[in-house]
């Protein structure tokens, strides 16, 4: 499971609010589509509302390393590096 994220500004007012929301959100998403891993993958492309990279960088490891303590099998993307990827979708039949 690939966790597109930007952090905001905004987040910086209520840190520990939104650091436990984001993780009980991923936990969340993450058992319900039995995912085997999750990729932490930084994409500020997502807001014109960014935090400053400084926090964003503390956030996104607190994520990391939350997710990490809870025997989830994380990756973090680089921050602030130019990243390509490709989508691939699993189409299910609905019958």
């Amino acid at each position: 499971m690939v966790v597109f994220t930007a952090v905001e500004k905004d987040d910086e007012k209520n840190k520990e609010e939104i650091l436990n929301k984001t993780i009980s959100n991923i936990k969340d998403v993450y058992g319900k589509v039995n995912a085997k891993s999750v990729v932490i993958y930084p994409y500020a492309h997502l807001s014109g509302n960014l935090a400053s990279p400084k926090f964003a960088k503390e956030m996104l490891q607190n994520i990391y390393e939350n997710l990490k303590e809870q025997n989830l099998d994380v990756i973090k993307a680089p921050f602030g590096y130019y990243k390509g990827f490709e989508v691939k979708c699993n189409i299910r039949s609905a019958n």
